[in-house]
């Protein structure tokens, strides 16, 4: 996918969901483009699996992810340690609720 100079290149998210986001896009007779709401849940699906696959493919170099995934001038070591917060309270809340830890992605994703 070719960028005009001067264009900005998109993030790795940005790249993988253009694909999808293109195919659903429809096009009114008066007005702009629009996203039906069923068809932005399947977007959204398709790339958070999209983000737990590379997630797990590059668990032990997290570094390496964040950087797949963020914008190079972002500060990202807050947003890591805020996303690292909710993750630990997530599934110390699932471990509560349930009594064991998650056996499956989507169980804990789903929970």
């Amino acid at each position: 996918m070719p960028y005009r100079e001067g264009q900005k290149r998109p993030t790795l998210p940005g790249f993988l969901a253009s694909p999808i986001v293109n195919q659903v896009i429809r096009k009114r007779l008066f007005g702009g483009a629009y996203i039906r709401f069923v068809d932005s849940f399947i977007v959204l699906y398709t790339l958070y699996m999209m983000g737990a696959v590379l997630g797990r493919a590059r668990r032990n170099q997290f570094d390496v992810l964040v950087k797949m995934l963020t914008l190079p001038e972002a500060n990202v070591s807050d947003y890591v340690q805020l996303l690292q917060k909710y993750a630990k309270n997530r599934l110390s809340k699932f471990v509560a609720d349930v009594g064991k830890e998650p056996s499956r992605f989507d169980e804990f994703i789903f929970f």
